[in-house]
Formats: structure tokens, C-alpha cells, sequence
């Protein structure tokens, strides 16, 4: 944080959240009596608190609000969904409301019929025209992709409007568990 190079903070920054993220789940798991399971819920609202104390500061005003069941997950799914999300919700604290003070940004995770929906959906300045989710060159992309897709072995949509909305599906198992 002291150092006076914005790009080198912003690497810096970013590191620190997946790290803290990771963090945070291994000691939710110590803290609960569920061993091997973390409530996803939980997990968003301590993400969200950590980047909002860091993002805050900044002279923006980003109200989070989360809906969510409580959904479970094994510890194999839980860490590449935290991860995800961390970047999805990174992306649009930084992203979205560039020369704005105020925004929204609203969550929901559902669990039907062995399937996991998480949707973040800000109400910033949405993507460029030219977005393509397959071709960009943004490494947060690229890891949210990765992360769903060969992780998770899920799906992954990005729309943009009157704002940005990304919408993650997978399984709540892995295959044979």
C-alpha cells in the first residue's frame, strides 16, 4: 500500500483479495461444525466487507446488497466459486462506476435441482460494445472464465446494458461425489 506506483498497487491489491479469500474459507471451516462444507452466503457477505473497506476509501459509495440461500458447498467447489466471485466483485468495484461516486451492485446465489446460480449484476457503465468474453485480453476474465468453466465445469454469461451482469452455473458436486 505505500508504494506510489498505482499499477503495482493495483497487482498488489488484487493478490491480497485472492489470498484473503482463501483465507477466509479455511477458517470458516475451522469455525464451523460442518467440516468440509461452506455456507456461500457467508463467504460473498466476508468478500464483500473486505473489498468494500478496500475500495471505499477511494471516494466511492458502492452499496451491496445479497440474496442467497444458504447454500453449501464442498471445500473442491468452494475456493474456485470464492475466487470467481472475488474477481467478478473486484471487477466491478474497480470497473464499473469509473467517474461516478455512487453504485449498486446486487447478488444473488440459488442452489435447484443440483445446480448453483450466482449472478452479480452493478449498475455501472457496462462493458465496451466490442466485449467478448472469448476473446478479451483481461486476465480477470480470463481467470473467472477458467475458474468456472474447467473448475466448476460450469457456465459463464456476461451481458451488458444499463450496467454489467455476470451469471455463473454449476454443479453443487463434482461428478461421482
Amino acid at each position: 500500500m505505500s508504494s506510489k506506483d498505482e499499477s503495482t498497487n493495483s497487482v498488489l491489491t488484487d493478490m491480497m483479495l485472492k489470498i484473503q479469500t482463501m483465507a477466509q474459507i479455511h477458517t470458516r471451516l475451522y469455525e464451523s461444525k460442518q467440516f468440509g462444507k461452506i455456507c456461500l452466503s457467508a463467504q460473498i457477505r466476508d468478500q464483500i466487507d473486505g473489498l468494500s473497506n478496500i475500495y471505499s476509501g477511494k471516494g466511492h459509495e458502492i452499496r451491496c446488497e445479497v440474496t442467497s440461500q444458504d447454500v453449501f458447498l464442498p471445500v473442491d467447489r468452494a475456493i474456485p466459486c470464492a475466487l470467481a466471485v472475488n474477481e467478478i466483485l473486484s471487477n466491478a468495484y474497480k470497473h464499473a462506476f469509473t467517474g461516478r461516486k455512487k453504485g449498486s451492485i446486487k447478488i444473488s446465489a440459488v442452489q435447484e435441482n443440483g445446480q448453483i446460480s450466482i449472478t452479480v449484476r452493478d449498475d455501472g457503465t457496462g462493458l465496451p460494445v466490442q466485449f467478448d468474453i472469448n476473446r478479451t485480453n483481461s486476465l480477470g476474465i480470463q481467470l473467472i472464465r477458467t475458474l468456472v468453466q474447467h473448475q466448476l465445469k460450469g457456465f459463464l454469461t456476461i451481458t451488458s446494458g444499463k450496467g454489467t451482469e455476470v451469471r455463473m452455473e454449476f454443479p453443487a458436486l463434482t461428478e461421482g461425489v
